[in-house]
């Protein structure tokens, strides 16, 4: 199968009148855009009208042709990405103009898909470093953790390096992280309206998530919340194939984590062993 390069996708899906009605109601307010310098009454201005492009932009079919820049996936992500990023207080504008001038100047189509990809690469973390000491252990990640000296003070530094800015009610996460899963969206719904259905529903719109228990004590929670998985996992076979990577919920908060010198413990994760129970060995 022949690989097409990002100026072929771009040439055999060109734009077109792709843009025009974003052009047309954009231009007649926001003059100055094509000007040497943007003056727009307001960030917020600036940050509605960029966010408007960008959607414009993961609907045309070539953002779902050219490549991601993390390199899995496509342009779409990146730019979902790119529309959740401008949520964030600390969001540069600046990295947006050049992209938001060269569609509304009717530059080449070539110029304004580059002009993208410089945007979308700054909201894309780079790739860490190897570490500059090759033969000495270093505490980079959790991973390194294991079978090395460790002090808990790290921990909680080393997992904020790791996953870095966490937020919540993001806009448009599902469709950002997990829209390009084929039959997943629909499947998710189905199985929603499953858990609502029947004279003992998993859920009910006036009271949530039935069955949370009365105390709230950790291990009757992780309790809870493994069977409900569970039992998201048994409707969600009735609308998607098989997974080969079949995953469930394990809970383990009073079982230290094998391997580790430090005494740390698995609140609760997820594991591709579907057997495993409360005394499952876990590393």
């Amino acid at each position: 199968m022949t690989v097409l390069s990002r100026s072929q996708i771009i040439q055999s899906e060109p734009i077109g009148d792709g843009l025009d009605t974003f052009r047309q109601n954009s231009k007649s307010n926001h003059k100055d855009l094509s000007a040497s310098r943007v003056l727009i009454p307001s960030n917020q201005g600036l940050k509605d009208l960029a966010v408007h492009l960008i959607v414009e932009l993961q609907a045309l079919p070539v953002a779902r042709s050219l490549p991601s820049v993390a390199g899995r996936g496509t342009l779409r992500s990146d730019l979902l990405r790119l529309e959740l990023s401008t949520e964030s207080d600390d969001f540069d504008l600046e990295r947006i103009i050049p992209f938001l001038k060269a569609v509304l100047n009717h530059e080449p189509d070539e110029v304004i898909w580059n002009k993208v990809y410089d945007a979308v690469t700054e909201s894309t973390p780079p790739p860490r470093p190897a570490s500059s000491f090759p033969q000495t252990p270093w505490l980079r990640n959790t991973s390194s953790f294991a079978n090395s000296t460790e002090h808990r003070k790290y921990v909680d530094d080393v997992l904020k390096e790791e996953l870095g800015p966490m937020y919540v009610r993001i806009p448009s996460f599902f469709e950002a992280f997990f829209g390009e899963i084929a039959g997943l969206e629909p499947a998710a719904q189905a199985v929603f309206e499953r858990c609502k259905a029947g004279n003992n529903p998993l859920y009910r719109e006036e009271s949530g998530w039935q069955g949370w228990p009365e105390e709230a004590k950790e291990r009757d929670v992780l309790r809870w919340f493994a069977e409900l998985t569970r039992q998201f996992w048994d409707f969600a076979e009735e609308h998607l194939p098989a997974s080969g990577a079949q995953r469930r919920p394990l809970a383990q908060p009073h079982q230290p984590l094998q391997g580790s010198t430090a005494d740390r413990k698995l609140d609760v994760g997820f594991v591709d062993d579907l057997s495993a129970g409360m005394d499952a060995k876990c590393h």
